[in-house]
């Protein structure tokens, strides 16, 4: 493929690996608490990212004042001396010159590294040699960086290519390059020190926790928010640590009884009144059955949610599969029961064979049911699809299992052939029927990607998805359709910022993110159906959403979503990109996802995880939810402010998509 397609992603992707490293070398109204520690907290253990900030510093020989308050609006610190350097050549002139100057200290002499441990614990400036550094008592990493002859965007990289040390120190040159803004020298500079998007909003506010009156068992709660960053907040007559932008997250512990929390901010205070019962009440209903067995026969109705169970109460989708519609079996009881999966209370069918359905997803009917078998079993190529035609008496049960080595079919309470003809096809390459059912094996290195269950009167279809490839040229996403849901409606929300109600509400980011990467998926020639289509107050519910899937001919399905984490968690802790699958043919488009947004967009990486939800247990395609980041992070929510930032994800979130189809 032309290197040009990805021009735009990648330019886009490069503004977001620049914005989201902090710097406390910016000069702040002495109220703000600015610790690099603080702020770069949420991307420390297990992220792509140094554990603490670089300093970087611009080399220029001679600066004006007009440079110096360029290099202050890149947040920057410019070091003018012999040659750009602030050269030391006598180690016994140190302390002076650390007292005289607001830079780095070069030493082009001879000291030793526990000279310059020393010196730099002593002073809050980086002491360092042509091999080793210090601040603060701790060893950096020294880059070195020339952005007249090299392409600024470069920097990112370097910036990020060693992710073991305690921290690092940046000497930039060619300061005539960057007051031009030659190859957008200075922009990269800009975006590495992230500006507040927050400038805006000056009021005391708090999104989480959103009441202001609430009962907790936890000991502490986290209250996350905004406020005017040039006047002290105080938690209860304690100092919070607030970014520039100001933001905070403070955790407040609890006591038991009654709590009165008091957040001041100059003139604004807010008020939160927590209860902390000393005991709490079992909230476990016990179950009881509360219907007489019928004897009728149960049709199921399936829409592709996992609807029949092998055990009760419901407590993993792994005890479920996907029902085929039309299936007909006989009804043993009917009763209540627990479904874990979302603490409810579900009406079950007690089916024939030890299977169990969900009451509102059967019709019942006087219809008799003959002994069911397999009269015989067909597969062939069908448009797009590997499907599997199975003749059958009675309609009886069956499931689509997914197992590393292929696909097992299993029909409940009947028998059938030994043998099925495996025609030559892109996923299996044989079928034999053993004692759990009839398993298609994979061809090596093949994979489905999804498949759909049904019957056609009394004939079982199960039709499997042939994969699709991304093709070459400028569009070689040319001929693949792509479903995008942008998460919640009006009436849910979503999650929200720190600085609710000031901030944009998870919905709409949703649909901001899903729309620009329509976009740029466009761009690379691919069909999109936005599941909300050209307005984000479309109302849908999640198992609304879900029936537009199949019916839309989507080969993948991506939900897009912002994460949280409720007040009684620690919002500096949770961060990241987050994919979401609950079916093995899901799962490689979840890790690509989730690898690649990470790699291209510089966000942290959390998970590809399993996950009982709805959008995503979805049989007929590859399925799965994204949670770009986590709202209730003040690092994360103020990169997703600036547009730029978001334009930029979206455009990863698409070369992640194309990435999935070029390895298939």
């Amino acid at each position: 493929m032309k290197k040009t397609v990805f021009a735009a992603i990648l330019a886009a992707a490069a503004a977001a690996a620049a914005a989201i490293i902090f710097s406390n070398g910016k000069e702040t109204p002495p109220s703000i608490i600015t610790k690099t520690a603080y702020l770069a907290d949420g991307y420390a253990e297990g992220s792509l990212f140094p554990s603490e900030t670089p300093d970087l510093y611009l080399l220029d020989p001679a600066p004006s004042e007009d440079d110096l308050r360029l290099y202050a609006n890149l947040g920057v610190t410019a070091v003018p001396s012999d040659g750009g350097l602030a050269v030391c050549r006598e180690p016994s002139a140190a302390k002076a010159f650390a007292d005289a100057r607001n830079a780095a200290v070069f030493f082009d002499c001879e000291i030793s590294e526990e000279a310059l441990r020393f010196l730099s614990s002593a002073y809050e400036k980086p002491f360092f040699t042509d091999t080793a550094a210090y601040k603060g008592g701790k060893r950096l990493s020294v880059l070195t960086f020339d952005m007249s002859s090299r392409e600024p965007t470069e920097l990112i990289d370097e910036l990020y290519a060693d992710e073991k040390s305690d921290g690092l120190i940046a000497l930039i040159s060619g300061a005539d390059a960057v007051k031009k803004n030659e190859n957008g020298a200075a922009d990269v500079l800009s975006a590495l020190f992230m500006p507040s998007a927050r400038y805006d909003t000056k009021a005391l506010t708090v999104g989480i926790p959103s009441s202001r009156s609430f009962s907790t068992t936890r000991g502490a709660v986290w209250f996350t928010g905004g406020c005017d960053p040039e006047k002290p907040l105080y938690l209860n007559g304690a100092e919070v640590a607030v970014t520039p932008s100001g933001l905070f997250s403070v955790r407040a512990p609890l006591s038991p009884g009654k709590n009165v929390i008091t957040l001041e901010n100059g003139e604004n205070a807010l008020t939160f009144n927590i209860d902390r019962p000393t005991s709490a009440k079992n909230a476990e209903n016990s179950l009881a059955a509360a219907f007489e067995t019928d004897g009728k026969t149960a049709v199921l109705s399936s829409d592709g949610d996992p609807l029949v169970f092998t055990s009760v109460p419901i407590t993993s989708s792994a005890d479920a599969f996907y029902a085929p519609s039309g299936a007909k079996a006989k009804i043993i009881d009917r009763f209540r029961t627990k479904n874990r999966l979302n603490n409810t209370e579900v009406e079950v069918y007690a089916l024939e064979n030890g299977l169990f359905a969900l009451c509102d997803k059967a019709s019942v009917t006087d219809e008799p049911l003959p002994a069911r078998e397999i009269k015989s079993l067909s597969a062939g190529l069908e448009d797009g699809f590997f499907t599997v035609r199975v003749k059958t008496v009675g309609a009886p049960v069956f499931a689509v299992r997914e197992r590393e080595e292929g696909a097992l079919l299993t029909f409940y309470g009947v028998k059938g052939p030994v043998d099925l003809a495996v025609p030559e096809n892109p996923l299996f390459k044989d079928a034999s029927f053993r004692a759990d059912g009839l398993l298609l094996r994979f061809k090596e290195g093949a994979e489905h990607l999804g498949y759909i269950a049904k019957y056609e009167g009394d004939e079982a279809v199960i039709a499997f998805r042939l994969p699709k490839k991304a093709g070459d040229g400028e569009k070689p996403l040319a001929g693949i359709k792509i479903m995008l849901d942008a998460g919640h409606s009006p009436h849910v929300g979503g999650t929200q910022g720190p600085d609710w109600p000031n901030d944009l509400r998870e919905r709409v980011l949703n649909y901001r993110t899903a729309t620009l990467t329509a976009g740029y998926l466009r761009g690379l020639g691919a069909e999109v159906v936005l599941s909300r289509g050209d307005s984000e107050d479309v109302v849908y519910r999640a198992s609304e959403v879900k029936k537009t899937y199949l019916p839309s001919g989507a080969d993948i399905a991506v939900s897009i979503h912002y994460n949280a984490v409720s007040c009684e968690g620690d919002p500096l802790t949770r961060r990241g990109v987050l994919t979401i699958y609950a079916n093995a043919h899901s799962k490689r488009l979840a890790e690509t996802v989730a690898a690649g947004v990470s790699r291209y967009a510089r966000r942290p990486y959390k998970n590809a995880a399993f996950g009982d939800y709805i959008v995503c247990h979805v049989s007929s395609m590859p399925s799965i939810i994204i949670e770009c980041g986590y709202l209730t992070n003040i690092c994360e929510y103020d990169w997703f402010l600036k547009p730029e930032n978001g334009d930029a994800f979206a455009a990863s979130l698409a070369r992640s998509i194309y990435d999935y189809f070029a390895a298939s």
